[in-house]
């Protein structure tokens, strides 16, 4: 019982804690959440990039193996 009753006390505290955040204490949360979304586009903007680049390699590194085997090939045509 003496357990349920601390719970019960911690959260009335905390409950208490909350309905006393100022309106500053608002404006610091609301800057916050403004810097982690501005925060999360960026990183969104640089996932893209990052996607673009690593297709690009992608694409870039087939065509080399293409030619690169194409060569293999063709000197192994002309030494049979």
């Amino acid at each position: 019982m003496v357990h349920l009753r601390r719970i019960a006390k911690e959260k009335s505290e905390r409950s208490i804690r909350y309905s006393e955040m100022t309106y500053a204490d608002l404006e610091e949360v609301k800057a916050k959440l403004e810097e982690q979304k501005s925060n999360y586009e960026e990183i969104m903007r640089c996932r893209g990039q990052l996607i673009a680049s690593l297709k690009a390699v992608e694409n870039a590194t087939q065509k080399r193996l293409v030619a690169v085997l194409g060569n293999l090939l063709s000197s192994s045509k002309n030494k049979g």
